[in-house]
């Protein structure tokens, strides 16, 4: 049997990757019908003087050294290779989500439908900071995942707080 619908399940790039493909290909819009975003952004981390100061010096360092040191950013347990990053630091610096033509993902976001549930840690000051909730094209739910950082698959035992009430949950 031929599979026609799609629930999606992404995690950063990966979130971004699919935002990419839905709004370059429009056709595959109808095949997705909920979207669960675990810490993705890509144009909204500079909101404040301080989150755009740590996002340039961030930029500079990783470029030096050839990465942005997970760990120590308390991103996750592995280092991002700066050249798969250097085009998110230009978004969230730019505050626009462009492709090398000028097209504005943003604007083509409001044309995917599919419903979305939007996650996030509470620690993750970094990839998806506090205010990335009001700014996400959300159309159903967004969630805050007590104590949990951008790595949300590596905590065990999560508490979580949305609009609808707070609730457990479990990852392996």
């Amino acid at each position: 049997e031929k599979l026609i619908y799609f629930h999606c399940v992404a995690h950063s790039g990966g979130g971004i990757s699919l935002t990419i493909l839905l709004c370059k290909m429009p056709n595959y819009r109808d095949n997705i019908n909920k979207i669960v975003f675990f810490s993705c952004q890509s144009y909204g981390a500079s909101q404040s003087i301080w989150a755009r100061f740590k996002l340039q010096l961030s930029n500079c360092v990783s470029y030096l050294i050839g990465c942005i040191p997970g760990r120590l950013l308390g991103i996750g347990p592995h280092n991002e290779d700066y050249f798969i990053m250097r085009q998110w630091f230009k978004w969230n610096l730019s505050g626009k989500f462009l492709d090398k033509k000028s097209n504005d993902y943003q604007q083509l976001m409001k044309d995917i439908k599919a419903d979305i549930l939007s996650i996030r840690g509470e620690s993750d000051t970094f990839i998806a900071p506090k205010h990335f909730l009001k700014i996400v094209r959300l159309t159903d739910l967004a969630v805050l995942f007590d104590g949990a950082g951008h790595a949300l698959l590596c905590i065990r035992s999560l508490r979580a707080r949305g609009p609808y009430g707070s609730f457990g949950f479990c990852a392996c």
